[in-house]
């Protein structure tokens, strides 16, 4: 530790000596340490402690708050999206296996959420909640505004291009942080269907299907082994659930989803009564 000698006045001298000896610090070195750091706290300014305190590159090109920003949403609640023949479909677990099984039952009875951004697109999170209602007020002011200046519905493309923008700031402004979230952008429009997935750096791409969260690869695997791009809703959901929930001992109810189908071109929720026969169906074998 480096070592720094500090002049004093005798009158400070003979303050510390008599706050030293009412036992309050060790010594007073202990003690001009001590008013340092305190004084140091209430000072307008971020002291950069290395590469992963700041926006900047490390040397070998990485900026670590953005590795940290995407490994966080790795401990959240599993979810996927897919496109497919009759549209395109999100579906989230409502609750983390982290979460203790008492608090199960009040994690269900939560209102459902709400992932409507437009009337045909909706947009679907892992990670951090208050970041996501930061990024999805922006989403439906942006797709409000569109709508305003040209008539039309946004395309989901250029949404996503927007979104794009607008989290990638976050990893260049001065004492801000990457936006804790990954998201699945899904939506129907004039160029057809549409699911984007996006990250804390404001990287997006175009995908079939997608896992973010919670055990991603084990999901993601069995999309992989079964997933078709012509697959009816009703299959997709079947396959959702076993790849999501992974055990018949779960409640279909544990699974919220909701479709933007092509037909309507409109986000709907998927109801209790498709969700308990595609739960039916994904474990038909296994009980037979």
């Amino acid at each position: 530790m480096p070592e720094i000698r500090v002049v004093v006045s005798e009158e400070l001298d003979r303050y510390m000596n008599t706050v030293v000896g009412k036992g309050m610090f060790g010594s007073k070195a202990e003690l001009i340490r001590a008013s340092l750091i305190r004084y140091f706290e209430t000072l307008p300014l971020r002291v950069p402690r290395g590469y992963d305190d700041t926006t900047l590159f490390s040397p070998d090109g990485r900026i670590f708050q953005i590795e940290y920003a995407i490994e966080c949403t790795t401990r959240g609640s599993v979810m996927a999206g897919m496109r497919i023949g009759d549209g395109v479909i999100l579906a989230k677990r409502r609750f983390s296996p982290l979460v203790p099984e008492e608090t199960t039952e009040h994690i269900l009875s939560s209102p459902a959420w709400d992932w409507a951004v437009d009337e045909h697109v909706g947009l679907m999170p892992v990670g951090i909640l208050p970041d996501f209602i930061l990024i999805r007020d922006k989403a439906v002011k942006e797709a409000k505004a569109y709508r305003s200046e040209t008539g039309e519905p946004v395309g989901v493309d250029e949404l996503a291009r927007r979104l794009s923008i607008f989290m990638q700031s976050f990893t260049m402004k001065k004492d801000v942080r990457p936006l804790g979230c990954v998201l699945f952008l899904g939506g129907v429009d004039g160029t057809g269907l549409h699911l984007f997935s996006m990250d804390p750096a404001g990287g997006y791409k175009e995908v079939l299907y997608e896992v973010a969260g919670w055990q991603r690869d084990v999901t993601q695997k069995i999309l992989k082994d079964n997933y078709k791009p012509d697959i009816s809703l009703q299959k997709a959901l079947a396959l959702m659930i076993k790849a999501v929930l992974r055990d018949k001992s779960s409640k279909p109810e544990e699974l919220a989803v909701v479709a933007i189908e092509a037909e309507t071109k409109k986000l709907r929720k998927i109801t209790p009564e498709e969700m308990q026969e595609a739960w039916k169906a994904a474990f038909k074998k296994k009980e037979g």
